[in-house]
């Protein structure tokens, strides 16, 4: 899985790294392989959370924007993930069943 930390907006590291990933899932598919390819967002840590302080935004508002921005660039692209099986570590039910 796939787990970017959004802590600015579009970042090309992200969108390359991703791409590679859609290269390699589409590769396998073609080859017959059931590929699972769910996306995920880590949006704990220090980082996201200094981000959103200089943004003048209270960090979950932050985060969720970043996430928005992201996801949206990663679709625009045409990758396959299964956004189905998307996972935001900002949710409740996410913080619930990791502690």
């Amino acid at each position: 899985m796939h787990v970017p930390v959004p802590k600015r907006t579009g970042p090309p590291g992200h969108i390359r790294n991703y791409t590679f990933g859609d290269v390699l899932v589409r590769y396998r598919t073609m080859l017959g392989h059931a590929v699972l390819s769910p996306m995920g967002f880590d949006s704990f840590g220090l980082p996201a959370e200094n981000a959103a302080i200089k943004g003048g935004e209270h960090p979950r508002v932050y985060t969720e924007a970043r996430i928005a921005e992201l996801k949206s660039s990663i679709i625009r692209l045409g990758a396959v993930y299964d956004w189905r099986r998307e996972v935001e570590a900002t949710t409740p039910s996410t913080c619930a069943s990791t502690r």
